[in-house]
């Protein structure tokens, strides 16, 4: 039989090969001068299998492993010298083989979805505490001790002189941001003006004394700090006020099985500042971008501030993506649930979490998941659904079709079981029910809990311009802390059985906080009356004559300056004590409340003491 070289044949076998096919050894033998018969016998002994299924789209780029009689050979042209040197290089400096990038055949199935485990809740000590003790776990004593110090270096620094501020100052600086983000005014000027003023705000701190407070606050003495320290963290201004509440976030509990979810949080600033960044699809879309983990009910557990090239990620190889939802589940325990959305989700991702025994589920973009041949979206009809599993059953995809078609990637939920959902239909003008995937369905579940948290910082955020980058993130992280705070105070009173109606509201709860942290002792200024800080329309502190409300807990029970005091009326007024009805003319100076004080009665010490 004539012999042929095998050009005609060569191009064939060559991608057979390159495709991991055809072994090594047969194409090594290919390179060699055959008859026509040797080469179809080759083929037909071969483990070549039909891949021109729609579901078997392969990766060019692998490159098959040597085989053990061409380590031992000398290569005999161009094309095996190359295959030589490229098996050479893959191999690192252990002599371990990396993965392939070959793209693994994934198969149009069911998924198995994970066993549904309820997540275990946390011991709960039966104690419900105060506002302000729960506030207090995000920024304790020593912070507003620093914070002070901080503050009056600054000014000396700059102006020669001390600010002679203290921490109960600042902490009355804090209450009156807090306050001020519940009562909202356009210009901070009118809570001192006469006919608008706020008491909580206006009997604090005078008004030049508080922007000069707002204008010189510090955490951080500039000279302090080195210059590699600066390059190493652009955000070293404010780090004491992000370690502050990440540390009290990572001291909440997590909760075994449980769920949550990963997204994007902006700090919104439109100043000039190091690592601005522009989201057009979020509600503030332009600021510092802020990358939370949070449960699915909304509180935050970690976050991570984006700076740049010289943000803390220690797993950057799947990308930066990958990379922080890898940094934000190193405290979650194992056996949870991550949801995430399209920006982090990577094939990769879910099996780096996999190992670490952690189910991620997310949105994918398309061009994410070319190994897989999926039906175009117009030719899938609403309520249509495939799911594709990984060789190893371990992944699945699900594409459904909504209004638009809809693709996710998930290690813990499939396509099984199917449920029903309304939507709209414009061709028939009606309400109808569609097909819903499980996986669609738990995603749309878990998956708000930043947009949650989001919404109920958005609710009462402390939102006034100011060109200082800082201060700006540090009111962020103040209305982050009482967010947080409210969240693990309504947990509390769920798990000590609180009745609904005795549990207070985000609102009220702002308020108690604000309230306790204006009442701390601060120190009189005698800017407070000086003609300087007064206009004909600001409000100097009245004496007020009339009955006020009832004082927070911690005002009421302090132990400090609660002086009785005989007002010189013409009618007594009720006593505010409860369950008293005489009628007395003492009025407790601090509290501002008439309560019997007599030979025979004495409820200005049981109000002051009761709990």
């Amino acid at each position: 039989m004539k012999k042929v070289k095998f050009g005609a044949y060569f191009s064939e076998v060559h991608q057979l090969c390159a495709l991991g096919l055809v072994s090594l050894k047969i194409y090594n033998f290919f390179l060699e001068t055959l008859t026509e018969e040797d080469i179809l016998n080759a083929l037909l002994d071969s483990d070549l299998e039909d891949f021109s299924g729609d579901d078997e789209v392969l990766d060019k780029n692998y490159l098959p492993c040597e085989s053990t009689d061409s380590e031992n050979s000398e290569p005999d042209d161009e094309h095996q010298k190359q295959f030589s040197e490229i098996g050479k290089n893959a191999t690192d400096e252990e002599g371990i083989r990396p993965t392939s990038s070959r793209r693994l055949i994934w198969k149009r199935k069911p998924f198995s979805p994970r066993a549904e485990e309820t997540a275990i809740p946390t011991e709960c000590d039966g104690m419900v505490k105060t506002p302000l003790q729960y506030f207090t776990r995000y920024f304790d004593d020593n912070f507003f001790e620093n914070a002070a110090g901080c503050t009056n270096r600054y000014t000396v620094l700059k102006t020669g002189e001390s600010l002679h501020t203290s921490s109960g100052e600042i902490k009355n600086f804090f209450g009156m941001h807090i306050a001020m983000g519940c009562v909202r005014f356009p210009r901070i000027r009118m809570y001192w003006q006469q006919k608008f003023s706020i008491p909580i705000v206006a009997n604090t701190m005078s008004r030049n004394r508080f922007f000069k407070l707002r204008n010189s606050f510090h955490v951080v003495f500039e000279n302090d700090i080195t210059e590699s320290q600066k390059k190493a963290n652009v955000y070293w201004r404010v780090q004491p006020v992000i370690d502050a509440v990440r540390r009290a976030c990572l001291s909440i509990p997590r909760k075994e099985h449980g769920r949550y979810s990963i997204d994007e949080q902006m700090i919104p600033f439109t100043g000039r500042c190091p690592a601005r960044q522009s989201l057009p699809n979020k509600p503030r879309g332009i600021g510092l971008k802020n990358e939370v983990l949070t449960t699915s009910e909304g509180m935050v557990l970690d976050f991570e501030i984006y700076q740049g090239k010289t943000t803390p990620l220690t797993e950057e190889d799947l990308g930066v993506g990958p990379a922080f939802v890898l940094r934000l589940v190193q405290t979650l325990p194992k056996g949870s649930k991550v949801f995430f959305d399209r920006y982090f989700t990577t094939l990769p991702l879910l099996d780096r979490l996999l190992a670490k025994g952690i189910f991620g589920t997310g949105t994918i973009m398309k061009n994410r998941v070319k190994c897989i041949t999926m039906t175009e979206e117009r030719k899938m009809k609403r309520g249509d659904m495939e799911e594709f599993c990984s060789p190893d059953d371990k992944h699945v995809i699900v594409q459904w079709k909504d209004s638009k078609s809809v693709l996710l990637a998930s290690s813990a939920f499939g396509c099984g079981p199917v449920t029903d959902v309304k939507r709209w239909c414009k061709k028939e003008k009606k309400f109808m029910q569609f097909a819903c995937p499980s996986v669609v369905r738990e995603y749309n579940k878990s998956m708000g809990g930043v947009d949650i948290c989001d919404q109920l910082m958005e609710a009462y955020r402390t939102f006034f311009k100011t060109r200082k980058w800082p201060l700006k993130v540090t009111i962020h992280f103040i209305d982050l802390a009482c967010c947080n705070a409210w969240m693990e105070y309504r947990e509390d009173c769920r798990k000590a059985q609180t009745p609904l109606k005795d549990t207070l509201d985000l609102l009220a709860f702002r308020l108690s906080v604000a309230e306790a942290l204006v009442c701390i002792e601060k120190k009189k200024n005698v800017e407070w009356f000086s003609g300087s800080d007064t206009d004909e329309e600001e409000v100097l502190p009245p004496k007020r004559r009339r009955p006020a409300e009832h004082p927070c807990n911690e005002k009421r029970q302090d132990g400090l300056h609660h002086w009785p005091a005989e007002e010189d009326i013409k009618s007594a007024k009720m006593c505010r004590r409860k369950g008293c009805s005489s009628r007395t003319r003492t009025r407790c100076e601090k509290c501002n409340v008439f309560l019997c004080l007599s030979k025979n009665k004495n409820c200005f010490k049981e109000y002051h003491t009761d709990k």
